[in-house]
């Protein structure tokens, strides 16, 4: 029995995908799984996991044409784990017998029932999702919402190119200078800023050929001195980086694949989100990170649109982050409330466990919003379909992290929205009335909350 597996395009969304197929591994242990990847990032990443017995690599052109000596046959399974067109248009031309993962079907394009929900809901506001993309993809085990949590990354491997022989007298921490869109991108500026606000402190600048330039960007600006700075840019192969991200006492970078790779070691992160990407969808899957995101009426945008700004408004401003690399420094991951809590355009977030996987929660006591209350609505009713064995968790014990908001909608008028995104589940009458059904609930339950406080 021969199993395929389309990767995700990028590494980060590889590392995303890894407890997913961990479970796949333990699922067919005497079965050949090969990848197959469009990066030689992602193909070594794969092979570096040992979740895979091989790895393929194709070129533009063998993907497009769904063909490569090196695939031969049929594969008895086929695993897609991208929805993008073009991985959608290559399963079929394999001729697998069976798919998993979103397929095409004729002009229709059939989604598992976990992608199937937060579809729903991008429709109608992409703010309210609360699905981490490493739960979507657990989702897909049949072990469903029981399968691993655990990212998987070999600890024991790689130089740590950032190691020293002297006694280290502050913190470690690295820079994650890059990203692949601009839109994401945190100035250098703000890193050096950050830098001196942090100090004293004991700066790895990380990236790849693509961030030497950014690197000596951050070297060459003027401004308050610097503590000790090793400039790692380009220098790292990806099992060197593991092994420098694995000694970090903190990471500060962006939605990028080193964020993740962070996240799989097990290393603190201050993850920064603006532009198109969203903490709530993949924000660093890690009980170790807080992700700070920013809201602007735009924000979080399409990857593809064209922007006229220069520096996405949504970004985290320099105190903001300050703030969230200070309260990992002092390991005081709990819940705060305090008067130097973030403005309402920006929140930082802690990780913690939940029916699904693990959401986010604000670290300080944020108003019970109109977002918010749809927000909290919709993921107990994905959790009541995803995952029918809990209890619900909409409770006090939840409740409690948010204060009551003064005005907004009528519970009459939020079930408006719920009913659109609930229209997206129309061609499957039973799971559009359930979805319905329970949110409709929650709502009920959040304002008897509300009138008790």
């Amino acid at each position: 029995m021969t199993i395929l597996v389309m990767a995700p395009f990028k590494l980060g969304d590889f590392i995303q995908s890894t407890p997913f197929l961990s479970e796949l591994r333990k699922d067919y242990l005497k079965e050949e799984i090969v990848l197959i990847a469009l990066r030689g990032e992602v193909a070594e990443a794969a092979q570096l996991t040992n979740l895979v017995d091989r790895a393929i690599l194709l070129t533009e052109e063998e993907f497009r044409e769904g063909r490569s000596k090196n695939l031969e046959g049929s594969p008895d399974l086929l695993v897609n784990l991208s929805s993008a067109p073009a991985a959608l248009n290559f399963g079929p031309k394999l001729r697998p017998r069976q798919i998993l993962g979103p397929r095409q079907d004729g002009e229709k394009i059939i989604l598992p029932l976990a992608q199937k929900l937060v579809q729903a809901v991008m429709q109608v506001n992409r703010r309210l999702g609360r699905l981490n993309l490493v739960d979507m993809w657990r989702l897909l085990s049949p072990k469903g919402a029981q399968a691993s949590r655990e990212l998987v990354w070999p600890k024991n491997i790689g130089r740590d190119l950032s190691s020293s022989e002297a006694k280290r007298a502050a913190p470690k921490i690295g820079f994650q200078l890059g990203c692949g869109h601009k839109l994401r991108r945190w100035p250098i500026e703000h890193f050096r800023q950050l830098a001196s606000q942090l100090s004293p402190i004991e700066i790895i600048l990380l990236g790849g050929r693509a961030e030497k330039s950014l690197a000596k960007h951050f070297l060459d600006l003027k401004g308050p001195k610097i503590d000790q700075t090793l400039n790692l840019c380009g220098q790292t192969s990806l099992s060197d980086l593991g092994a420098v991200l694995g000694s970090l006492d903190l990471l500060v970078a962006v939605d990028t694949g080193v964020t993740h790779l962070a996240a799989a070691l097990g290393t603190p992160i201050a993850a920064l989100f603006g532009g198109p990407a969203y903490a709530f969808e993949t924000g660093p899957y890690s009980l170790k990170a807080l992700s700070v995101q920013g809201k602007c009426d735009c924000s979080p945008c399409v990857e593809t649109n064209p922007c006229p700004k220069r520096l996405c408004p949504a970004l985290p401003p320099v105190d903001i982050a300050a703030q969230a690399a200070n309260i990992i420094l002092n390991r005081s991951l709990t819940f705060i409330n305090e008067p130097n809590s973030p403005p309402a355009s920006f929140s930082i977030y802690r990780t913690e466990p939940s029916a699904l996987g693990l959401r986010l929660l604000s670290i300080t006591n944020t108003a019970l919003d109109d977002e918010t209350k749809l927000a909290l609505a919709i993921e107990e009713a994905q959790a009541a379909i995803l995952n029918p064995k809990t209890q619900g968790e909409l409770n006090q014990n939840l409740l409690s992290h948010y204060r009551p908001s003064k005005g907004g909608l009528s519970t009459l008028e939020l079930t408006k929205t719920i009913l659109k995104v609930a229209d997206g589940l129309a061609d499957q009458l039973p799971l559009r009335e359930a979805f319905f059904s329970a949110a409709r609930e929650s709502l009920t339950k959040i304002e008897l909350w509300e009138k008790n406080q």
